[in-house]
């Protein structure tokens, strides 16, 4: 569940659809008497203790015309499109007590489950372990110039069918939207900075999703609108060629900030606990 700490649940830009994607946050990053569950508990149960507050807080309650109670049917009881655990857990045991006991609600109250800010390792642990019966369909991280714009984990999303949400696009990343060839593209389509370098992020790739963390009504409206006529400009084929050269250069400018010193001990960490656990 959202709490204080993370209260600000970033909106998918993803036009048209609306979901309902939320978190469990383990006690280390919630506010203190605010934890949805009992700190106490074991890791299930407090996993548990979480899904069904969420659960219960998206359940049908009275009707506003005649203050009646609503009757549930099997059909109609709530869900969640997408859970997320927040951060991975300090061992990777803890993770999986964590994960496994999530599975168990997918497909029914939860749809897919994912994971935020986990390393390379991590997520080949939680697609190829034992213990694992449902894979993860998302992973959520920061987009910038320090984690190599996460070039080896979009592969690795891309290659497996996960769809990767990113945070932080506009303020991680004042270099990539003060860039010529974000400006550039904002001005051939007559769109903002921020809307082109949005598009440009999400024109990484199918798999890619952009999450937009305001809370302005007004701005996530024109951010969304912005989008709609950047792609409509991006459909028209007289654009084509134009904006072939934006894509080029902006790939171009993620390859040239992105460090040489790719990391490759991801595997030799945990690569004997991947098939084991």
């Amino acid at each position: 569940m959202c709490q204080k700490k993370t209260s600000r649940c970033p909106v998918r830009l993803n036009i048209g659809v609306s979901q309902i994607q939320t978190k469990f946050t383990w006690t280390s990053g919630q506010d203190p008497g605010t934890e949805p569950f009992d700190v106490n508990a074991s890791i299930p149960q407090q996993v548990r203790q979480s899904v069904d507050r969420s659960l219960y807080n998206l359940r049908h309650g009275t009707s506003p015309a005649t203050g009646q109670a609503i009757t549930i049917t099997d059909a109609e009881q709530p869900y969640i499109d997408c859970f997320l655990l927040h951060n991975p857990f300090p061992t990777l045991v803890q993770t999986l007590q964590a994960w496994t006991t999530l599975q168990r609600y997918v497909p029914h109250s939860i749809r897919r489950l994912g994971i935020c800010n986990a390393s390379l390792p991590i997520l080949q642990v939680l697609y190829l372990a034992k213990s694992v019966t449902v894979r993860p369909s998302v992973v959520q991280r920061r987009f910038h110039a320090d984690t190599n714009y996460d070039t080896d984990i979009r592969t690795f999303c891309a290659e497996n069918g996960i769809e990767y949400q990113c945070y932080g696009v506009l303020k991680s990343n004042p270099a990539l939207l003060s860039s010529a060839v974000v400006c550039g593209l904002a001005r051939e389509s007559g769109t903002t900075p921020e809307v082109a370098l949005y598009f440009l992020v999400m024109d990484l790739g199918s798999y890619v999703r952009v999450l937009n963390g305001t809370r302005s009504v007004d701005r996530m409206t024109m951010d969304i609108n912005g989008l709609r006529f950047l792609k409509e400009w991006a459909a028209d084929n007289q654009n084509e060629a134009c904006l072939q050269e934006y894509r080029d250069a902006f790939a171009a400018l993620l390859t040239r900030r992105t460090s040489p010193e790719v990391s490759t001990r991801l595997n030799s960490e945990v690569q004997e606990d991947i098939l084991t656990v």
